[in-house]
């Protein structure tokens, strides 16, 4: 009896040895070697939990679409994880988690490139999560939502055993074997809430491609707003100046459209286009936000278009004006983000004005004016032709210059004719006298 009892003492301490030896990780539990594939309404999504290899059955780039870029969970704007460290749920202690692009396949299962910010052609974004002190069966679950707070996809993994540690990974494809996935057509802030147990323990938030929101401005450079203003600032950060204006004067120098990125992990192309009131296109404008690099990332970007008013046909196009927003997406296609409006008010009306007034004022005042001046002449007749009067009286003097007519003019000469032959014949005979 009492051997008995020294070989059930045996057995037990080298189970219990055992047991420790292998929850110290020199056994490792690691995260399992299995692959979970999934494909949903967006189709192709492939979740990889674990293991290391990955299939590509069935994949394809479907999901394309136009989205709302509101963030509809609160703390959106810090970044970062956000987690109970530490909290105790039945099965296992959660320790913490990460989102990374790449995951070391042995031990000790650690996560490659920890970052919150993915571009459009990385491979994977995981969700890493380090448990400890295991026990029993445990569930773990991630649950993905896009940046507008709708459901994307899940992922579910379940492990076995008592363990010092555990690691587990899920991804969501963004970008593989030359694939664009849907993932890749939801830039902005995205999040992940992980799961043990039907519990709830933590969420991971990150990054694909950029952030930018549909909201009003604001002076914090780490909120991505947008804005109609009168210009900008030409130093950093890019302020606008009289950020809201929704109404701008015919003679107003222009208006501009002014928005903020924020986390800006690609290049980005965007487009402005500005249409009159009567919702023809009047102009667009299209610009290229520079890639940061691989590895990098710019926490903001500002960036502005605008559209002359005076001098220019806006000036004589009042009304209702609206400018248009998109970005490009991994397809090419223009994705349509949101527009703003704003009014151009009416130049003053010089002819329609001016013209009642004149016509009214000009028309009966010169017509009394100069209807009055034929008084003045008769006025004017009576009073002179007293003054003039009396010099008819003097010019009959020199009418004997005038009275010589034919008539008078041949007696005249009749007359002197004779004087002179009678003077020429008392002459000739003053001299015969002288003769004789």
């Amino acid at each position: 009896m009492g051997k008995l009892k020294i070989l059930i003492y045996i057995m037990y301490f080298l189970l219990f040895g055992y047991l420790v030896v292998r929850g110290s990780g020199i056994n490792v539990g690691g995260a399992g070697k299995i692959l979970f594939q999934k494909t949903d309404s967006f189709g192709g999504i492939v979740i990889i939990t674990g293991g290391n290899e990955i299939r590509n059955d069935d994949l394809n780039k479907e999901g394309q679409g136009n989205l709302l870029r509101e963030d509809l969970v609160s703390g959106g704007d810090g970044g970062g994880e956000y987690s109970k460290v530490g909290s105790q749920v039945k099965g296992a202690t959660y320790y913490r988690s990460t989102t990374c692009k790449g995951v070391n396949q042995n031990y000790p299962y650690d996560p490659i490139n920890e970052t919150d910010w993915f571009r459009d052609d990385d491979d994977i974004s995981y969700t890493w999560i380090h448990w400890t002190n295991t026990y029993g069966t445990n569930n773990v679950e991630w649950r993905w939502y896009r940046p507008d707070g709708n459901f994307y996809t899940n992922c579910t993994y379940s492990f076995s055993g008592s363990y010092a540690w555990y690691k587990c990974w899920c991804g969501i494809y963004i970008y593989h074997n030359g694939i664009y996935y849907a993932a890749s057509d939801y830039e902005g802030y995205w999040h992940c809430d992980i799961y043990l147990n039907g519990n709830y323990i933590a969420t991971e938030w990150f990054y694909i491609r950029f952030r930018l929101d549909d909201r009003p401005y604001s002076s914090n450079t780490n909120i991505s707003c947008h804005t109609m203003c009168t210009g900008h600032s030409s130093s950093i950060p890019y302020s606008p100046y009289n950020p809201g204006t929704n109404t701008y004067a015919y003679n107003a120098e222009k208006a501009e459209n002014w928005l903020r990125f924020t986390n800006v992990v690609n290049g980005v192309d965007v487009k402005w286009e500005w249409y009159r009131p009567n919702g023809t296109l009047y102009t667009t404008y299209t610009y290229t936000l520079s890639d940061p690099g691989l590895g990098r990332y710019y926490p903001w970007y500002a960036c502005w278009s605008y559209i002359y008013i005076n001098g220019y046909e806006p000036s004589w196009t009042p009304g209702l004006w609206t400018v248009k927003f998109y970005t490009k997406d991994v397809w090419g296609n223009w994705d349509f983000e949101w527009d703003d409006t704003f009014t151009i008010t009416a130049a003053p009306t010089n002819t329609p004005t001016r013209t009642p007034t004149i016509t009214p004022t000009w028309t009966p005042t010169r017509t009394p004016t100069i209807t009055p001046t034929p008084t003045v002449t008769p006025t004017n007749t009576p009073t002179y032709t007293p003054t003039i009067s009396p010099t008819p009286t003097q010019t009959p003097t020199p009418p004997p210059i005038p009275t010589l007519n034919k008539t008078g003019f041949t007696l005249l000469i009749l007359i002197l004719s004779s004087i002179l032959i009678f003077y020429s014949i008392s002459n000739v005979q003053s001299e015969s006298n002288k003769l004789f």
